[in-house]
């Protein structure tokens, strides 16, 4: 909660609770003081106090319940969804008092409104409301044509349901895949984006509807390694956003992933341009009025994981580890707000960072972290490399005897996912191979044996993608040159 809401909910306790005002609210803070909520400690503290614990399990389903009261009120009218939910809410109330032309008036604002910010998912209910109080009204004309209207909404809600469920399960298909790696995954994209209704925009026939249409190929072009593609779908859904100003206040989170997006896609332009754009996007939260504490945790977060990529890739290492100690903060300061895929990003970024800089226990440490306390459907592609990070930190940690036991289970992670690529399998068998020798000088013949094969591999497009995330022909040049892997420019 913001700090606007806590004061609000401060006040809004103090007029619906009365007697036990003070234990609710205590409760509350007592709550909100932890990093992490522990039952044992709240009971614990609540004793300390002389505070009952006897029903502390319906004290906080009560709490809970005032808490989302009081965001509600404390949120009403705050978005055109919420004013038109609000407005129908009291049609209800007054269709049963038997005031038909007063829902009429409020239901002819709520359809103006939901025409304006094209909310067509509550046109139906807005629509059925209006034909029940024009049948009452005796506008039977009038109720007609509201039928009629209700018909056409209904096969634009279709269509729009269409394109959600195909944006929905295009999420699902590039959260396995990330990337194709292999034809049949290619196969796999080729065949969803041939769909009849993604092959033209003229299909989608609703504003929501060609937002999901640009968003679907943007991701196409993403998984498919088609980065000026990809561009081309976020800019024209950049302009169909701005083309409705509207539409970019009642959903701003929308329009930041589309800027997001633009930003990371011209990560590559010279320093002076990229902090133009980062300067551009960092100023978006300041020109919208709601959720502005959420979106700036956004902004931030993703400011610093495109900055942080932009230094990896340009293999200014440096940098990057200078860069480390803010975006840790960031990190830090907004946890709460942030998402599984953002912080796990960030983490890999910290553990390649760390290891080129020659930071090996750190690094291993963002490495346990990402392996041990993440979902496994987050972001998979990272948790695979992660392994291949875990086994070139033990190494440099001179962890010889742990690469046997590490690289197996390496070998079962990839095969449980579906990821035995040849990049990632050829590196482990070397780091077996490793495993078994305990003299350091004598690993020198394997890594260039290990360079020369994985050149080899990486003439085939698909497993070139696998540089992406770890360069390790340049950590293997790094070890048979015996220089720094920051001294290697591959």
């Amino acid at each position: 909660m913001s700090m606007s809401e806590k004061r609000y909910f401060s006040l809004f306790a103090q007029r619906h609770t009365i007697g036990q005002r003070n234990n609710y609210f205590r409760l509350f803070e007592l709550v909100e003081q932890m990093p992490q909520y522990d039952n044992e400690l709240l009971t614990q503290k609540l004793q300390e106090e002389g505070l009952s614990v006897r029903h502390l399990s319906s004290d906080k389903n009560y709490l809970y319940h005032l808490i989302l009261k009081s965001l509600g009120a404390f949120h009403a009218g705050k978005s055109a969804g919420l004013k038109i939910k609000e407005w129908l809410i009291q049609v209800e109330i007054l269709y049963e008092k038997g005031l038909y032309e007063q829902c009429l008036l409020l239901l002819k604002k709520a359809t103006q409104l939901a025409d304006k910010f094209d909310l067509f998912s509550l046109k139906p209910e807005i629509t059925r409301w209006a034909s029940k109080a024009h049948g009452h009204s005796g506008h039977l004309a009038t109720l007609n044509a509201t039928l009629a209207e209700a018909r056409n909404q209904l096969d634009i809600l279709d269509n729009l349901f269409l394109y959600q469920d195909l944006y929905y399960r295009m999420i699902a298909l590039r959260q396995s895949i990330d990337k194709a790696r292999d034809m049949n995954s290619l196969a796999e994209l080729n065949a969803f984006i041939s769909q009849p209704a993604l092959r033209d925009v003229s299909s989608a026939r609703s504003f929501q509807a060609r937002v999901y249409f640009w968003r679907v190929h943007a991701m196409y072009y993403y998984a498919t390694d088609a980065p000026q593609k990809e561009l081309h779908a976020i800019e024209h859904l950049q302009q169909l956003m701005e083309s409705a100003p509207n539409y970019i206040k009642e959903f701003p989170f929308d329009y930041l992933v589309t800027l997001s997006r633009i930003l990371h896609l011209k990560r590559h332009r010279d320093d002076e341009e990229f902090n133009k754009l980062l300067a551009h996007f960092r100023a978006f939260p300041a020109q919208i009025k709601k959720a502005r504490r959420k979106l700036e945790s956004q902004v931030e977060a993703i400011s610093a994981n495109i900055s942080l990529s932009r230094l990896i890739e340009q293999k200014r290492w440096k940098e990057a580890l200078e860069l480390t100690a803010h975006t840790r903060e960031v990190f830090a300061e907004y946890d709460r707000l942030l998402n599984q895929a953002q912080k796990i990003s960030h983490a890999y970024m910290l553990a390649y960072i760390f290891l080129a800089n020659g930071r090996f226990r750190d690094a291993l440490v963002q490495v346990n972290h990402i392996m041990n306390d993440f979902e496994a459907d987050v972001r998979p592609e990272l948790q695979a490399f992660t392994r291949i990070l875990n086994l070139v930190v033990h190494y440099e940690l001179k962890n010889f005897r742990l690469l046997h036991y590490a690289a197996e289970s390496a070998l079962r992670y990839l095969r449980k996912k579906g990821r035995q690529f040849k990049f990632e399998s050829h590196i482990i068998r070397y780091f077996k191979k490793f495993s078994r020798i305990d003299d350091e000088a004598q690993h020198r013949p394997l890594f260039e044996a290990c360079r020369k094969e994985l050149e080899e591999i990486l003439q085939d497009e698909f497993e070139r993608k696998g540089l992406e995330y770890f360069d390790m022909v340049a950590w293997l040049e790094a070890h048979i040159q015996q220089v720094p892997f920051t001294d290697v420019a591959v």
